[in-house]
Order: structure tokens, then sequence, then C-alpha cells
């Protein structure tokens, strides 16, 4: 039988591994853990600054992926120069997200059946 999900990359590792395999390698040096970041000044087309509350350490970037909880983005905890656009502020404002966690498990061995988590009923 073919596989429904095209993407391969998981068959051999985990997402632990690809990400320390294409991402995380090459810009660990540069993870600053336990940074709060304050401000997010994007008025400039060509140079984004990002500013930390505690140190005052200012960066900058040409492009910023911002990928905090949205409480954080509606509790205004981050400070946007300019302000986000008003179709985004009313997009968070309708925006209901309930506190969470994740949790990741890596397993040795295939414990379920393949293809066990998939509902097939679309391809008849």
């Amino acid at each position: 039988m073919k596989h429904v999900y095209k993407e391969h990359k998981f068959k051999t590792q985990t997402w632990s591994q690809y990400l320390d395999k294409y991402l995380y390698r090459h810009v660990k040096d540069r993870i600053e853990y336990d940074a709060v970041v304050k401000e997010i000044d994007y008025s400039s087309l060509d140079c984004i600054k990002i500013t930390l509350k505690n140190s005052q350490k200012q960066y900058s970037a040409a492009k910023v992926i911002c990928t905090v909880p949205v409480s954080i983005l509606k509790d205004g905890d981050i400070q946007f120069t300019p302000e986000l656009p008003k179709a985004k502020q009313d997009a968070l404002d309708k925006t209901e997200m309930k506190p969470g966690f994740k949790v990741v498990i890596e397993f040795k061995k295939r414990f379920w059946e393949p293809d066990v988590f998939y509902d097939r009923s679309f391809l008849s």
C-alpha cells in the first residue's frame, strides 16, 4: 500500500535529530537562553531591532520569526514598533487559546501498528 503521508524524513530520524542536523548545530552558538523580548522594532524596511527586557541588549536582523504564545501577544508583553496592524490585533482579540503544554517522547521501537493513527476514509 502506498503511503498517504508523503513526508519520509521521520522514517529514519526524530524531530530532535532532524532539527539538530539541519538547524540547531548551525545556530547553537548564537542562541541566548532565558532572554525575554521587550520590543520588536520593524519600522525600518531593512533592519529589525529586537530589545531584551532584563539586559537591555539589542539585536538586529533582516527578518524575525516570532513564535511566542498567543497569550504573550494578546497581553502586550512585547511592544511592536510600529504597532501591529489593526487586522492582526483584531485577529488576536478573537483568538482564544487555553493554557497547555507539549510533551515530546522518543521511543527506540515503534509499539503501535502502522497507519493506526490515519483516517483513510477520504481515499474511498
